[in-house]
């Protein structure tokens, strides 16, 4: 396939081809485990919930159950927990599979780079925590707003909720499980998130074809996870995607798929493209207030960036919100920032 392919969806999905490997990596035994390294209550737990939601039919017995859908392999007589039965039902997979978790870091800059970074965090667990963490963390941490028409409140959001966890859940759910130690990576800059998953499109598949083609690297994986509520069904989640970030009159995702990793991009929709008043000085200061708490301390060029309000504006609020004593500056020309107070910060 050609490499480094990029596209964003514009077109209607015309056909549908399901791909999926003969054999997929999800469903190889772990060397060195056994059954009892399974939390059996947990799996008890995700089969009564499954049935509940109506997901799962037929018998509810537990070594039918594990048999059936993969969560275990049968190794010469013996039962061996999987990749799919490791990763979905121990609280540290990790002790098996090192690639296990998601690494997630914020940026005051629109590159990547450690000098920039103000926020790091590794998730890691059972992978319906890690989805949940991973996806409470990017909506705490992107912005939020509001604005009001007449008496009707309004909510504000640089990204759909549905687009974030859609998007996570992705990354994790169809990433190469065989390269050792090579998380998912979640990046957030001040314009954007991107996500990027280990394994690039399989040869035969290429980015275009992707959002005509229903296609499972870890089928026993998806199965599970369809089961517990995170996949709604075969190839609903890129549309999903697409439909919320339109109805948001947000730009369309971008898509690259080269050099072992596969990478979704979105970029933020800004706040104040929402409303059609005028900005008053209350909200924008409430706006810096709340970039600050996201981001940590932040320079005048970073909050200009931010809010696409100019500079000569912001510094007028800044002023005000260091007189109110919301806000102090550390440092001096180039390397000033505003950080929180103490009370500021609760």
């Amino acid at each position: 396939m050609p490499s480094g392919m990029e596209t964003a969806h514009t077109g209607v999905r015309e056909s549908v081809t399901i791909y999926q490997p003969e054999q997929s990596v999800d469903g190889q035994p772990v060397q060195g485990t056994t059954l009892d390294n399974l939390d059996m209550p947990m799996i008890q737990r995700h089969i009564t919930n499954a049935h509940e939601r109506g997901r799962l039919t037929g018998s509810s017995d537990l070594m039918a159950f594990l048999q059936r859908y993969h969560v275990v392999a049968d190794v010469s007589g013996q039962l061996i927990p999987t990749v799919a039965g490791l990763l979905m039902f121990t609280e540290e997979p990790e002790r098996w599979l090192d690639a296990n978790g998601v690494d997630l870091a914020q940026f005051r800059g629109e590159r990547a780079r450690l000098t920039d970074m103000n926020f790091i965090e590794r998730v890691r667990g059972a992978l319906p925590t890690v989805i949940d963490r991973t996806t409470q963390i990017l909506w705490d941490r992107t912005e939020h707003g509001v604005r009001f028409e007449g008496a009707q409140r309004i909510e504000l959001h640089s990204y759909p909720l549905i687009v974030i966890r859609e998007l996570t859940v992705n990354a994790i759910a169809h990433r190469l499980w065989n390269l050792r130690g090579s998380r998912v990576r979640i990046n957030i800059s001040p314009s954007q998130i991107t996500w990027i998953s280990p394994g690039e499109l399989p040869a035969g598949i290429t980015v275009e074809e992707l959002l005509n083609i229903q296609y499972s690297r870890n089928p026993h994986l998806v199965q599970l996870l369809y089961q517990a509520g995170y996949i709604e069904g075969f190839g609903l989640g890129l549309d999903s995607v697409f439909d919320a970030l339109r109805e948001a009159k947000g730009e369309p995702p971008t898509f690259i798929s080269k050099a072992h990793t596969f990478t979704v991009s979105v970029r933020a929709t800004p706040l104040d493209s929402a409303d059609p008043q005028e900005e008053s000085a209350e909200d924008r200061q409430q706006r810096i207030v709340g970039l600050i708490r996201q981001r940590g301390p932040l320079s005048i060029s970073d909050l200009e960036e931010a809010m696409h309000t100019h500079r000569r504006t912001i510094q007028r609020d800044l002023k005000d919100l260091i007189a109110q004593g919301q806000l102090t500056v550390v440092g001096a020309t180039t390397k000033r920032r505003y950080h929180l107070t103490d009370a500021s910060s609760l």
